[in-house]
């Protein structure tokens, strides 16, 4: 393990639409191995007890490697299911302010690319990242001009891993921690096929890492442009599951049982009309 004496939530709130550098999170960047391996020990911030296993490493993918954060259930880590959680992309406005001024907006500006480890630090994750006397998005003084800021880690009582096994995968390649193979993310090009493979290649590596979860009911959820990234996936293991079954691929069968999306984007045009009602 790497310790890093970065300080955890003034990276984590430096973030203002642009992609999250949250390097050595929770003050741990763990490597490709063993489930021990990845395992996270300390949280740096946090000094309560901690009931359940934290994991944090990479998972290997055709193309590169996608950073995952599991959380096991502090119910039955054995039994409850097993819940991957991809958050969605819809960039704060102010980066598209900023986008507005670039020649190339097609490439620089479109699309996704939320790490889920908001998803961790900020809305389902036992976790929670707080700030006080902070600077609010636009950067002007937050409500004690006088004071530091200061951070912390709180633990949040409505979080999703105390019925379920909470798999945060930061997706598509090159958002957060994930990287491709050329480490080149100025030139990588991913379009929702793409990360849909990608995503179910790393669902792989996760079971081969983690193979007391295979034959645990198996949930997909997120929000916003998880609106194309869960469907995708979702089709994409139905059909790999009939392969499996039809002895045409040796891959390991997910035993998927629902999809749930929040305030899903899923086609512009036919969703327009709802912000009028």
């Amino acid at each position: 393990m790497v310790k890093s004496q970065m300080n955890l939530m003034q990276i984590l709130f430096s973030f203002s639409g642009r992609r999250l550098v949250l390097l050595s999170i929770f003050g741990v960047l763990a490597l490709n191995g063993q489930p021990a391996a990845d395992k996270v020990e300390k949280i740096p911030g946090y000094d309560s007890h901690i009931n359940f296993d934290i994991y944090s490493g990479y998972l290997s993918v055709s193309d590169g490697h996608l950073f995952y954060f599991l959380t096991e259930s502090s119910h039955d880590a054995s039994a409850d299911p097993l819940v991957l959680w991809l958050n969605g992309g819809l960039r704060h406005w102010k980066y598209f302010e900023i986008c507005k001024k670039m020649k190339n907006k097609k490439k620089l500006c479109a699309g996704p690319g939320c790490s889920s480890l908001i998803g961790q630090f900020r809305e389902l994750g036992p976790f929670h990242a707080y700030r006080e006397h902070y600077q609010d998005w636009n950067g002007k003084d937050g409500p004690d001009k006088s004071q530091k800021a200061s951070y912390g880690v709180e633990y949040n009582p409505y979080t999703f891993n105390s019925f379920a096994n909470i798999l945060f995968l930061e997706s598509p390649m090159c958002v957060g921690f994930s990287y491709p193979n050329s480490m080149d993310c100025t030139t990588f090009v991913a379009n929702d096929n793409t990360t849909a493979t990608y995503n179910y290649e790393a669902l792989q590596a996760f079971m081969a890492k983690f193979p007391q979860y295979v034959n645990n009911n198996f949930y997909i959820a997120g929000e916003s442009y998880a609106g194309h990234y869960i469907p995708q996936l979702t089709w994409k293991i139905i059909q790999e599951n009939k392969k499996i079954k039809n002895g045409q691929s040796d891959n390991i069968y997910l035993n998927i049982k629902s999809i749930a999306i929040g305030n899903p984007s899923t086609e512009h045009n036919s969703q327009w009309f709802e912000g009028l009602f």
